[in-house]
């Protein structure tokens, strides 16, 4: 037969696992953590941006976690610019090499004469105040090499 004091530490242990637990994520307070990121090489070389505020770290962590802010880097920055680019390079191409390109496309092939890099949407302001954004050359580059192969494509019949 087991000692009362046996039966108490053996009741005791997963009590005070849990609580040790707690403690330890009280701690760290809560929410995602981010090591990988906070790297030096990961640093934001660029100015702040003039929309930026500062946040506490609380804060921080439910607006990354709900998606409200997304963690970036200059680094990534660059690396997205340049598939980007690549993209719209090989899209480019594709057009180019598309032969029978309907009047539409023809005239967006037409507007690609002279321009290598990347067109990004623009927004506007209109004069009532509302704002609307404009798919520049590289979303319209994107969109036609869609619709050219969904168009060519026998799945898609």
């Amino acid at each position: 037969m087991r000692s009362i004091m046996e039966k108490r530490r053996r009741l005791a242990a997963p009590f005070l696992a849990l609580a040790a637990l707690f403690a330890l994520t009280a701690c760290g307070g809560g929410g995602p953590t981010f090591p990988e990121v906070f790297l030096e090489e990961n640093a934001w070389q660029g100015g702040v941006p003039s929309d930026a505020r500062v946040v506490e770290p609380d804060e921080f962590r439910r607006m990354v976690g709900q998606g409200e802010v997304e963690l970036t880097s200059t680094l990534m920055v660059e690396e997205a610019a340049a598939t980007r680019e690549a993209e719209f390079d090989e899209n480019s191409q594709f057009l180019e090499s598309t032969p029978d390109l309907s009047p539409a496309l023809q005239d967006l092939l037409d507007a690609l004469a002279g321009v290598e890099d990347f067109a990004g949407d623009q927004a506007f302001e209109l004069p009532t105040g509302d704002s609307v954004v404009l798919e520049g050359l590289g979303t319209r580059v994107d969109n036609a090499v869609v619709i050219t192969q969904l168009a060519a494509s026998v799945d898609n019949a």
